[in-house]
């Protein structure tokens, strides 16, 4: 097998895949294949598929093909780590899960490398907890036919809000799915029937339940909607213990907003069976748990889906000055006021941008924070990967028809004053987290990305010229 590891990360790393196979050949009786070890050590990189591929080899001349480790090796895997740690393991999240289950090993792996810092929202015990939106979440979760609907834009933890909420439902010996659509590949995504099926067929996995999605699809049956629920009452309630709750969390359920059809009928089944809870003995005990994206763009029956005026909508927010001077408390740093106030001052309390940087600062101590804000919005800083991404993502978004997202981000930073734009633009730059809107305008969510694409933006634009 060919390998590409940065040479201080090694030892580091392979101590840690080592812990993981050892434990999972403890546990389960059969250690990771060659190649599992290969896709959970890209994972663990942070590397895409297609970058796995490249390391992963039979020999020198004969690769995997990409397609077997994304259906093949990937789903398994992460399902066997899942088992094996109890906990829901993905390749999104596996840096974060992993460097919570190992410690101190893996946690030097994340220390010893400042580009991996970008990746990783650090979780465990620092976490500063909003008491009044869980609480609520707590309660609300136990209702008959009970609906969370989670609203913030990208990475202001929306998803770690919905595990705890998950995780508090699990403790009555409920049964708890969480699927992620960012999982679901544009193919499945543009018809309704294909989708539902592969929502079923997820949910039957997760729920440790056989697939039996063709035994139960008619197909003049009255449609895809008809049949989905049908699959959940004749089957799946079924075959779980009649006093479980069923408490399903649909993560970034934004990815159906492009594809308007398939959207507007799944949020329809969505919000009726949330109604049918009212009614029905088989709903009662079902939980939804939804998170998304700020609004929705797309035009929807605001009485026939769960973005209407139905059960708990949060809107998560920055961290406020006291959280994040509590979350420095955390980290045992030792700031005064003003330190916490410039920090703010360059990153806001955008929880993923704070949690990197103090722990960043926590493990190089000898960096002075002057020092950090300098390079923050530069090459150097150790955000430098969350900002070529979002550069990227302007970048695509300006290729596609009615979306100059490029253009539209560049008149935000040059402008001292916020900006009003179409409320597509809106929508998918405050959906990415780089601006928030004051009224009909918007204005860059903070100086970070002010400053870098004011940069960027101005160098790529001239030198097109």
């Amino acid at each position: 097998m060919k390998l590409t590891t940065a040479p201080r990360l090694q030892m580091n790393l392979e101590q840690s895949i080592e812990i993981i196979s050892k434990t999972v050949a403890k546990k389960t009786g059969q250690p990771l294949t060659e190649v599992e070890i290969g896709v959970l050590r890209g994972a663990l990189e942070g590397k895409t598929y297609e970058e796995i591929e490249k390391d992963v080899r039979k020999d020198e001349s004969e690769k995997y093909q990409l397609s077997y480790l994304k259906t093949g090796v990937g789903p398994p895997l992460w399902k066997r780590l899942s088992e094996v740690f109890e906990s829901d393991i993905r390749k999104t999240n596996v840096q974060v899960v992993i460097n919570q289950k190992l410690g101190k090993v893996s946690d030097l792996i994340w220390r010893n490398d400042s580009s991996l810092a970008s990746t990783l929202i650090p979780e465990s015990d620092l976490y500063i907890k909003r008491l009044d939106i869980e609480e609520s979440c707590y309660k609300e979760i136990l209702q008959p036919g009970a609906l969370i609907r989670i609203k913030a834009p990208k990475q202001m933890g929306k998803t770690s809000l919905m595990h705890r909420i998950l995780k508090h439902a699990e403790r009555t010996n409920n049964k708890i799915v969480y699927l992620n659509l960012l999982q679901a590949e544009e193919k499945v995504l543009k018809e309704l029937d294909i989708f539902l099926r592969w929502f079923c067929a997820n949910i039957s996995w997760r729920l440790g339940i056989e697939n039996q999605v063709d035994n139960f699809w008619k197909q003049n049956f009255g449609g895809s909607n008809l049949n989905c629920t049908a699959y959940f009452e004749e089957y799946l309630f079924t075959k779980l213990d009649s006093s479980s709750l069923v408490v399903l969390g649909l993560d970034n359920v934004d990815q159906l907003f492009a594809y308007k059809s398939v959207a507007g009928d799944f949020f329809k089944l969505l919000r009726s069976w949330h109604e049918d809870a009212k009614f029905l003995d088989k709903w009662k005990k079902f939980r939804l748990v939804i998170a998304h994206s700020t609004e929705v763009y797309i035009p929807l029956d605001i009485n026939s889906s769960p973005f209407g005026n139905v059960g708990l909508v949060i809107n998560l927010q920055e961290f406020s000055f006291e959280q994040v001077k509590n979350l420095v408390q955390q980290y045992d740093l030792d700031w005064e006021d003003d330190q916490i106030d410039r920090l703010m001052k360059m990153i806001g309390g955008h929880p993923y941008l704070v949690q990197t940087a103090l722990a960043h600062l926590k493990a190089n101590p000898s960096k002075k924070l002057e020092e950090f804000l300098e390079i923050a919005p530069t090459e150097e800083g150790i955000y430098v990967k969350h900002l070529r991404e979002h550069l990227l993502t302007l970048k695509k978004g300006s290729q596609k028809e009615d979306s100059n997202l490029e253009k539209a981000m560049k008149q935000v930073v040059e402008s001292k004053e916020p900006v009003r734009l179409n409320s597509q633009q809106v929508f998918k730059l405050e959906s990415l987290g780089l601006v928030t809107v004051q009224g009909d305008n918007v204005k860059p969510r903070c100086q970070l990305y002010r400053s870098y694409f004011l940069n960027h933006l101005q160098k790529d634009s001239s030198s097109t010229q």
